[in-house]
């Protein structure tokens, strides 16, 4: 049976996007090599706290009043998609991020005509707004660990690095997942993040579950509905 939280968690950084492992199937070495990892301008347009997009999908995400925004970075992910990718911050009166809004816009490229996402989970798809998404909860050390060249983790690094932010070593995250179009070559992903110790958790309570039990069970749903309460995402006007 399908477990949105997996039996163990990722060493690396627990918001590793679920595409990552759809890509790496993908790929070959030399095309990795052959294709720059050339950063271009977004795709979107961030006008405070509202992501607008003119298409795939064609929505207004909107975030809650006050966020920061560190910045984007869109560039070709490990040689065969489009990744745009955009990262707010919520701050508390000392200037530590407390809760963080990771949205990647992705494409597969014609370098992968045969390349296809899948749903990240067989749930039930949940609601953010009037769009509706599969779920994966995670949890781990909130900062990234030697994140491999050109991959998400090294850009999402790069942007709270440059921000000087400071993040909370333990966090607790949910990832929205949809595929965007019949051909299934498009996605979208939302990772809401926020300090664990905010749910009353435990990296070590979490751990001796080993992905089941009442604390996991708590886990998932209070990053849920955490984040249904902060991100809408709505249809826009064309």
């Amino acid at each position: 049976m399908f477990s949105l939280l997996p039996r163990r968690r990722p060493r690396a950084w627990l918001l590793l996007p679920l595409a990552g492992a759809a890509l790496a199937a993908c790929i070959s070495p030399a095309l990795a090599e052959d294709r720059a990892d050339t950063e271009r301008a977004p795709a979107r347009l961030v006008t405070g706290n509202v992501i607008v997009s003119p298409a795939d999908p064609a929505a207004r995400i909107v975030l809650p009043e006050g966020v920061r925004y560190l910045g984007t970075r869109r560039w070709d992910l490990r040689g065969i998609a489009d990744a745009d990718l955009h990262l707010f911050v919520e701050q508390d009166d000392d200037g530590r991020a407390v809760r963080g809004y990771w949205i990647q816009f992705e494409q597969y490229l014609p370098s992968a005509p045969d390349a296809r996402y899948q749903p990240i989970s067989g749930g039930d798809p949940v609601a953010l707004g009037r769009m509706r998404f599969h779920t994966r909860t995670r949890y781990g050390p909130g900062r990234p660990v030697a994140p491999p060249p050109g991959s998400e983790l090294e850009k999402v690094a790069e942007l709270l690095d440059a921000s000087g932010i400071e993040v909370p070593a333990e966090t607790m995250s949910v990832t929205f997942h949809a595929v965007i179009g019949e051909a299934a070559r498009k996605e979208l992903l939302i990772i809401y993040f926020e300090d664990l110790s905010s749910a009353g958790l435990t990296r070590a309570g979490l751990d001796a579950e080993d992905g089941h039990g009442p604390l996991t069970d708590r886990l998932q749903k209070i990053a849920i509905e955490r984040a249904q309460a902060r991100i809408s995402v709505e249809p826009e006007s064309k």
